[in-house]
């Protein structure tokens, strides 16, 4: 006789579609190649912000704006529904610097957490062009500089810039779902990971 299947909930600390659905594929790989019974994974977005500037800059603004997009969901989740998610995720892209001259560096910032604890992954980093580049130090958030050199629109909920860049080789899912599924390691091996923030 078959187990039921296993339904994990998950908020996530954007309503972008991008990281929706990045979200559902890291979960859905991470818990079902580790568990027997079929898992289903709920994911719903909350819009919720970030606590810092639009674009971050450096490191420790990038891992702050998704840890408050984290705990941000987790508590919108629970104030919708009354029930609290298993897991809640925050997804934050950021810049190394604005530094005139310098080359600037994209990454981003994954965090989830389950109410008392977090996992956190940082994606891999590619090179701006100078075209995107330039904009972005002039003020210009990313996604509207993609947008202005690139002649697109909303490029924020399709492909992103990591898409686009690699002509379609790898689209901004795919960048955040291989980061989500690191930050999940602390969940998988609880025994292993016993500090709680």
């Amino acid at each position: 006789m078959a187990s039921s299947p296993r339904t994990i909930t998950v908020a996530v600390g954007s309503t972008n579609r991008a990281k929706i659905a990045a979200t559902k594929c890291a979960f859905e790989q991470a818990f079902s190649s580790t568990s027997s019974a079929a898992v289903v994974v709920d994911v719903q977005g909350f819009d919720v912000a970030s606590g810092v500037p639009d674009q971050p800059v450096g490191d420790d603004d990038t891992k702050r704006g998704a840890t408050h997009r984290a705990q941000r969901a987790y508590e919108a989740a629970r104030a919708s529904g009354g029930l609290s998610p298993t897991f809640s995720v925050g997804l934050e892209g950021g810049i190394s610097t604005v530094a005139e001259g310098a080359d600037i560096e994209c990454f981003a910032y994954m965090v989830v957490y389950d109410g008392s604890r977090f996992g956190t992954s940082r994606t891999a980093t590619f090179m701006l062009p100078e075209a995107v580049a330039a904009l972005v130090r002039g003020g210009m958030e990313l996604g509207d500089a993609d947008a202005s050199v690139f002649n697109r629109m909303n490029a924020k909920q399709g492909e992103g810039t990591v898409g686009h860049l690699t002509r379609g080789a790898m689209d901004r899912s795919a960048y955040y779902s291989h980061a989500i599924v690191l930050a999940l390691i602390p969940f998988q091996w609880p025994e292993l990971y016993t500090r709680v923030e």
